[in-house]
Protein backbone atom coordinates (compact mmCIF):
# COMPACT_ATOMS: atom_id res chain seq x y z
CA UNK A 1 0.00 0.00 0.00
CA UNK A 2 1.39 3.52 -0.85
CA UNK A 3 0.35 5.97 1.78
CA UNK A 4 0.42 9.98 0.06
CA UNK A 5 2.30 12.49 2.36
CA UNK A 6 0.56 15.88 2.84
CA UNK A 7 1.14 18.25 -0.11
CA UNK A 8 4.25 20.36 0.10
CA UNK A 9 2.31 23.12 -1.05
CA UNK A 10 -0.52 23.10 1.13
CA UNK A 11 -0.05 26.20 4.30
CA UNK A 12 -0.61 25.49 8.09
CA UNK A 13 -3.08 27.98 8.94
CA UNK A 14 -2.62 30.09 12.12
CA UNK A 15 -5.42 29.70 14.60
CA UNK A 16 -5.80 33.69 14.79
CA UNK A 17 -6.80 33.71 10.98
CA UNK A 18 -9.56 31.20 11.39
CA UNK A 19 -12.89 32.01 10.80
CA UNK A 20 -14.04 30.83 13.81
CA UNK A 21 -11.85 32.74 15.71
CA UNK A 22 -12.39 35.83 13.74
CA UNK A 23 -16.11 35.51 14.94
CA UNK A 24 -14.96 34.91 18.23
CA UNK A 25 -12.51 38.02 18.43
CA UNK A 26 -15.77 40.71 17.03
CA UNK A 27 -18.09 39.43 19.43
CA UNK A 28 -16.11 39.38 22.14
CA UNK A 29 -14.92 43.02 21.44
CA UNK A 30 -18.90 44.15 21.03
CA UNK A 31 -19.34 42.91 24.14
CA UNK A 32 -16.42 44.70 25.87
CA UNK A 33 -17.36 47.50 24.25
CA UNK A 34 -20.54 47.16 25.17
CA UNK A 35 -19.47 46.35 28.92
CA UNK A 36 -17.18 49.43 28.86
CA UNK A 37 -19.64 51.96 27.22
CA UNK A 38 -22.19 50.70 30.02
CA UNK A 39 -20.02 51.11 32.71
CA UNK A 40 -19.89 54.76 31.62
CA UNK A 41 -23.25 55.44 31.53
CA UNK A 42 -23.95 54.19 34.67
CA UNK A 43 -20.95 55.99 36.54
CA UNK A 44 -21.88 59.16 34.46
CA UNK A 45 -26.13 58.48 35.79
CA UNK A 46 -24.55 57.91 39.49
CA UNK A 47 -22.72 61.30 39.70
CA UNK A 48 -25.58 63.21 37.99
CA UNK A 49 -27.88 61.08 40.67
CA UNK A 50 -25.68 62.63 43.66
CA UNK A 51 -25.35 66.22 42.87
CA UNK A 52 -29.32 66.27 41.97
CA UNK A 53 -29.51 65.13 45.51
CA UNK A 54 -26.27 66.11 47.78
CA UNK A 55 -26.45 67.89 50.72
CA UNK A 56 -23.18 68.98 51.45
CA UNK A 57 -23.61 72.90 50.43
CA UNK A 58 -26.59 72.72 52.82
CA UNK A 59 -24.96 71.39 55.68
CA UNK A 60 -22.07 74.05 54.90
CA UNK A 61 -24.39 76.82 55.34
CA UNK A 62 -25.96 75.75 58.01
CA UNK A 63 -23.12 75.87 60.14
CA UNK A 64 -23.00 78.83 61.64
CA UNK A 65 -26.31 78.09 63.09
CA UNK A 66 -25.19 74.87 64.52
CA UNK A 67 -22.35 77.39 66.47
CA UNK A 68 -24.47 79.21 67.77
CA UNK A 69 -26.38 76.24 68.98
CA UNK A 70 -23.23 75.44 70.94
CA UNK A 71 -22.62 78.71 72.02
CA UNK A 72 -25.87 78.59 73.73
CA UNK A 73 -25.23 75.62 75.37
CA UNK A 74 -21.60 76.86 76.30
CA UNK A 75 -23.68 79.85 77.84
CA UNK A 76 -25.72 77.43 79.87
CA UNK A 77 -25.90 77.58 83.66
CA UNK A 78 -26.38 73.83 84.15
CA UNK A 79 -23.48 72.86 81.78
CA UNK A 80 -20.17 71.59 83.94
CA UNK A 81 -16.89 72.95 82.82
CA UNK A 82 -15.71 70.11 81.71
CA UNK A 83 -18.50 69.37 79.26
CA UNK A 84 -18.07 73.56 78.33
CA UNK A 85 -14.47 72.59 77.47
CA UNK A 86 -15.38 70.22 75.54
CA UNK A 87 -17.93 72.08 73.45
CA UNK A 88 -15.67 74.31 72.92
CA UNK A 89 -13.30 71.81 71.22
CA UNK A 90 -16.23 70.61 68.93
CA UNK A 91 -16.99 74.25 67.65
CA UNK A 92 -13.74 75.15 66.45
CA UNK A 93 -13.59 71.20 64.79
CA UNK A 94 -16.77 72.03 63.06
CA UNK A 95 -16.11 75.78 62.16
CA UNK A 96 -13.47 75.02 59.61
CA UNK A 97 -16.42 73.09 57.52
CA UNK A 98 -18.54 76.46 57.12
CA UNK A 99 -14.61 78.02 55.07
CA UNK A 100 -15.06 74.49 52.69
CA UNK A 101 -11.63 73.83 54.93
CA UNK A 102 -12.57 70.01 55.08
CA UNK A 103 -9.14 68.38 56.21
CA UNK A 104 -8.71 71.36 59.06
CA UNK A 105 -12.20 70.40 60.19
CA UNK A 106 -11.51 66.28 59.89
CA UNK A 107 -8.34 66.99 61.61
CA UNK A 108 -10.13 68.64 64.66
CA UNK A 109 -12.61 66.89 65.17
CA UNK A 110 -9.91 63.63 64.78
CA UNK A 111 -8.45 65.72 68.12
CA UNK A 112 -11.34 65.90 69.47
CA UNK A 113 -12.21 62.39 69.58
CA UNK A 114 -8.96 61.73 70.95
CA UNK A 115 -9.71 63.41 74.27
CA UNK A 116 -12.30 60.53 75.03
CA UNK A 117 -15.26 63.07 75.03
CA UNK A 118 -18.63 62.92 75.95
CA UNK A 119 -20.58 65.47 74.61
CA UNK A 120 -22.14 65.84 71.21
CA UNK A 121 -20.63 62.68 69.89
CA UNK A 122 -23.48 62.17 67.20
CA UNK A 123 -22.52 65.61 66.11
CA UNK A 124 -18.86 65.12 65.82
CA UNK A 125 -19.08 62.04 63.84
CA UNK A 126 -21.39 63.60 61.24
CA UNK A 127 -19.28 66.48 60.61
CA UNK A 128 -16.61 64.45 60.39
CA UNK A 129 -17.87 62.24 57.82
CA UNK A 130 -19.06 64.81 55.86
CA UNK A 131 -15.86 66.21 55.59
CA UNK A 132 -14.35 62.90 54.41
CA UNK A 133 -17.41 62.86 51.70
CA UNK A 134 -16.68 66.33 50.75
CA UNK A 135 -13.03 64.68 50.33
CA UNK A 136 -14.45 61.73 48.16
CA UNK A 137 -13.06 59.22 51.12
CA UNK A 138 -15.93 57.69 50.91
CA UNK A 139 -14.84 54.49 52.93
CA UNK A 140 -14.22 56.55 56.16
CA UNK A 141 -17.30 58.72 55.28
CA UNK A 142 -19.34 55.53 55.71
CA UNK A 143 -17.22 54.48 58.83
CA UNK A 144 -18.34 57.59 60.36
CA UNK A 145 -22.15 57.88 59.41
CA UNK A 146 -22.73 54.70 60.84
CA UNK A 147 -21.10 55.07 64.11
CA UNK A 148 -24.37 57.95 64.97
CA UNK A 149 -27.08 56.44 67.02
CA UNK A 150 -30.16 56.63 65.30
CA UNK A 151 -31.84 59.52 67.63
CA UNK A 152 -34.91 61.69 65.72
CA UNK A 153 -32.34 64.81 65.62
CA UNK A 154 -29.72 62.80 63.42
CA UNK A 155 -32.07 60.37 61.47
CA UNK A 156 -32.37 61.50 58.42
CA UNK A 157 -29.35 63.58 57.66
CA UNK A 158 -27.17 60.60 58.78
CA UNK A 159 -29.39 58.20 56.26
CA UNK A 160 -29.34 60.88 53.89
CA UNK A 161 -25.48 61.53 53.93
CA UNK A 162 -25.37 57.32 54.42
CA UNK A 163 -27.23 56.80 51.24
CA UNK A 164 -25.05 59.40 49.14
CA UNK A 165 -21.79 57.65 50.29
CA UNK A 166 -22.88 53.86 49.59
CA UNK A 167 -24.20 55.44 46.55
CA UNK A 168 -20.62 56.45 45.06
CA UNK A 169 -18.95 53.10 46.60
CA UNK A 170 -21.96 51.27 44.02
CA UNK A 171 -23.24 49.54 46.88
CA UNK A 172 -26.83 50.24 45.42
CA UNK A 173 -28.87 48.05 47.45
CA UNK A 174 -26.97 49.27 50.43
CA UNK A 175 -27.90 53.01 49.23
CA UNK A 176 -31.87 52.15 48.63
CA UNK A 177 -32.04 50.82 52.24
CA UNK A 178 -30.73 53.65 53.90
CA UNK A 179 -32.86 55.82 51.56
CA UNK A 180 -35.84 53.76 52.47
CA UNK A 181 -35.46 54.36 56.01
CA UNK A 182 -35.71 58.19 55.74
CA UNK A 183 -39.06 57.21 53.84
CA UNK A 184 -40.20 55.67 56.53
CA UNK A 185 -39.24 57.82 59.36
CA UNK A 186 -41.22 60.56 57.79
CA UNK A 187 -43.84 60.52 55.38
CA UNK A 188 -44.59 63.98 54.67
CA UNK A 189 -42.66 65.62 51.85
CA UNK A 190 -39.56 66.79 53.40
CA UNK A 191 -36.66 68.17 52.07
CA UNK A 192 -34.73 64.52 53.07
CA UNK A 193 -37.64 62.36 51.98
CA UNK A 194 -38.17 63.92 48.56
CA UNK A 195 -34.61 63.27 47.96
CA UNK A 196 -34.65 59.26 48.93
CA UNK A 197 -37.16 58.66 46.85
CA UNK A 198 -35.74 60.24 43.86
CA UNK A 199 -32.45 57.87 44.87
CA UNK A 200 -34.83 54.70 45.38
CA UNK A 201 -37.03 55.74 42.14
CA UNK A 202 -33.62 56.59 40.21
CA UNK A 203 -32.18 53.13 41.59
CA UNK A 204 -34.72 51.01 40.67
Amino acid sequence: LKIEGKNRNSKIVPFYKKTNFKILSIAASIVLFIFIGYNGFIKKDINKLYADIDILEENRVATNQQLKDIQEQINSVDIGFASSSELLMLADGIRPFSEERYQKTIEELEQYFRTDPTVQLNLAHYYLGESYRALENWHKAKTEFVSISDTPEYYNRKYMSLSLTLLKLKEIENAKVAANKIIQNEQNDSTYANRARKLIKELN
